[in-house]
């Protein structure tokens, strides 16, 4: 009991630092605007490259997302993980020396595919970014598509279809994902399965990649400390020989999923059984359609329900002890949108758990939140947003992100003064909306 006493204490004051240092940064802040607005640019290369760029002199390191539409909705359901396949096949280094090359340069590049595109970021130390976007160019402009390669490619991917069963996390938003969007192509895994890599044939992924990696498809982010002429004369070397347009034909190969399936949805709880000790218990809704109010309040909805001990599930923790992990998050694609919540629990708590997890949204439903709780929950995001931004990557990676949804880079620098245009009332009415009984699908990972 004292212990948890002495860790109740640490985090109270740890929070009211957190509460003064973040009055001291909104006083910096004057009718919605921040004085920190990031000077950020698009520029249009000779080359027809569309590239986003913001200078930071923070640090001597640059930080580089490509994002490529596309993504797992652009596979056929017949062959689910083509865009993953190809994808990594682009990043495979030729020889041994590149990689050794890579590695003394301070260089990585990395790939994720989520539902409306696929992003790869190269993170080099500025010096040395010049011979680094020099292999990636080259890897991206003329990859080497061999049958070997597919082959071993395949079979990691086979093993992460494995590790992704392993993982309650991301079983869950699978789970979830083929509930609301397996018609609409968002769902199965991006690693595919067994039968649908057995499907693809080397002439499938040369015809993804001549669809998609092309400059009218792909947007670039560049976050550095290097100066703007610089960069431009970097890419535009670099990438000139990139086509424009697709190369495939209209017609000839269409990514479509071909065929619809029987609806899944027999019951709004999914229950899996697996052998662990604690129990992972979620609920998912749908979000109303992508726009930047949208998009704002759902951010404020996540921060409100599960981030950070001022949130509604974090009674879960403490003072009811029925729960070791609360969050909550969005996922959002062009289409539509998706909201979760979840915890992990006790197997011998879970009961109670879930029913006090629904009656913090059924109250929140009911009785929405009054001004107070509203303004703390306009605080809050406006201070995640700004620590999570913190670093040039994930920078890069929400401006890019922003330009490929349709929301536009620029909507980072009016983040906050969206935020303060969001009313209690709207906010109540958009709670509504997400969290009504009938939207809600409940998911239970763990022991029988």
């Amino acid at each position: 009991m004292k212990k948890n006493k002495k860790i109740n204490l640490k985090v109270s004051i740890k929070f009211c630092f957190f509460l003064l240092f973040f009055s001291i940064c909104l006083s910096l802040f004057s009718n919605g605007d921040i004085v920190w607005k990031l000077s950020l640019k698009k520029l249009l290369l000779n080359n027809n490259l569309n590239l986003i760029y913001q200078e930071d002199g923070s640090s001597r390191i640059t930080i580089l997302q490509i994002l490529i539409n596309g993504g797992k909705k652009a596979d056929p359901l017949i062959k689910k993980g083509l865009c993953y396949l190809t994808t990594r096949l682009v990043l495979e280094l030729p020889d041994r020396s590149k990689i050794q090359e890579l590695m003394v340069s301070g260089s990585s590049f990395e790939l994720k595919v989520e539902g409306d595109y696929s992003i790869i970021t190269l993170r080099s130390l500025s010096k040395n970014f010049n011979e680094s976007l020099a292999l990636i160019s080259k890897l991206i402009i003329n990859p080497l598509f061999s049958s070997q390669r597919i082959f071993l490619i395949k079979k990691q991917m086979e093993f992460m279809q494995k590790e992704e069963e392993d993982n309650t996390l991301l079983l869950m938003l699978k789970s979830n994902f083929n509930f609301f969007f397996k018609e609409k192509g968002y769902g199965g895994s991006v690693f595919g399965n067994k039968e649908t890599l057995k499907s693809i044939k080397r002439k499938d992924v040369v015809n993804f990649y001549k669809k998609y990696f092309n400059l009218s498809n792909v947007v670039f982010s560049v976050v550095t400390d290097l100066k703007q002429k610089e960069i431009k004369n970097l890419f535009e070397k670099n990438f000139k020989k990139m086509p424009v347009k697709s190369y495939v034909k209209k017609g000839s190969t269409e990514f479509l999923n071909l065929f619809k399936e029987n609806d899944p949805r027999k019951s709004r709880v999914i229950s899996l059984k697996r052998n662990k000790q604690q129990t992972l218990v979620s609920y998912a809704a749908l979000l109303p359609g992508r726009d930047r109010e949208n998009f704002v309040l759902a951010y404020m909805l996540k921060n409100l329900m599960g981030k950070g001990v001022k949130s509604r599930l974090w009674a879960l923790r403490d003072p009811m002890n029925l729960a070791y992990t609360v969050n909550a998050d969005t996922a959002q694609m062009r289409d539509s949108g998706l909201f979760n919540l979840y915890l992990k629990t006790d197997k011998k708590k879970r009961e109670k758990a879930i029913e006090e997890t629904k009656k913090i949204i059924e109250n929140l439903y009911e009785k929405g939140v009054n001004e107070e709780e509203f303004n703390i929950a306009k605080l809050f995001s406006k201070a995640n947003f700004l620590r999570e931004n913190e670093t040039k990557g994930v920078r890069a990676l929400n401006l890019v992100r922003f330009e490929a949804m349709g929301l536009g880079f620029e909507f980072y620098n009016r983040f906050f003064s969206m935020i303060d245009r969001i009313t209690l009332e709207r906010f109540n009415l958009y709670m509504k909306k997400v969290l009504f009984n009938e939207n809600l699908v409940e998911v239970l990972i763990g022991p029988e």
